[in-house]
């Protein structure tokens, strides 16, 4: 779907993909419609057309899915979309990833109760930006069932060593992304992935 398509197509009140492959969207393929409340895709796409999207969307509209009623879409042990408004949010024991921006800009969620069986986050702390639950969490390691997300520490505060807790299994994107007072990491047995520019620019790491 190429640039600026339906640019300022103010008429336009919901659009409805049937395929399960999304095709190419351009970031402002569907920008400027004032008017448009609704995106829904089938589940079985959702994660395709997400991807298509990325931000090109207001964060006030959330893609739906046409043949889904749940709030919690879980296909396969993965969790691709949330659609509730509650401040506490309880994922079941079983799911096993989370795709990315799941919980993004959800101004109500509060808190999270994430199972042990989740062993993989896309995007890492993406998914949660934008929550309460996020910007609440103290500085230090931010865990969600064996993942860790992010490591939060702000310019003034000097890390030093950082010990990842034992039976974690990754680290995710960016999780340490330019903390340049990290000297030290320290790894657990068992880690089976550190995600993409897990630690770039921690420019004074010195020992891992």
């Amino acid at each position: 779907i190429g640039t600026k398509a339906f640019y300022s197509c103010d008429g336009v009140l919901d659009i409805t993909f049937t395929g399960t492959i999304a095709p190419t969207i351009y970031s402002n393929s569907f920008s400027s419609m004032s008017k448009l409340v609704s995106v829904k895709v089938p589940v079985a796409g959702y994660s395709s057309y997400a991807n298509a999207f990325g931000t090109s969307l207001s964060s006030k509209l959330r893609i739906q899915c046409s043949d889904n009623t749940e709030e919690m879409v879980i296909v396969e042990n993965v969790l691709i979309a949330y659609f509730g408004d509650d401040e506490k949010v309880v994922i079941p024991e079983g799911v096993t990833e989370m795709n990315s921006a799941v919980f993004q800009d959800y101004p109500n969620i509060r808190q999270i109760d994430f199972p042990d069986s989740l062993v993989h986050v896309h995007q890492g702390l993406y998914f949660l930006g934008g929550t309460p639950w996020a910007r609440k969490q103290p500085v230090g390691p931010i865990y969600a069932g064996r993942v860790l997300l992010k490591v939060k520490c702000p310019e003034d505060v000097y890390m030093g060593k950082l010990i990842v807790r034992e039976g974690t299994v990754e680290i995710a994107e960016s999780a340490c992304w330019g903390i340049k007072s990290l000297r030290k990491v320290v790894l657990p047995e068992g880690l089976q992935r550190i995600g993409d520019s897990a630690f770039g620019f921690c420019t004074n790491l010195k020992e891992m």
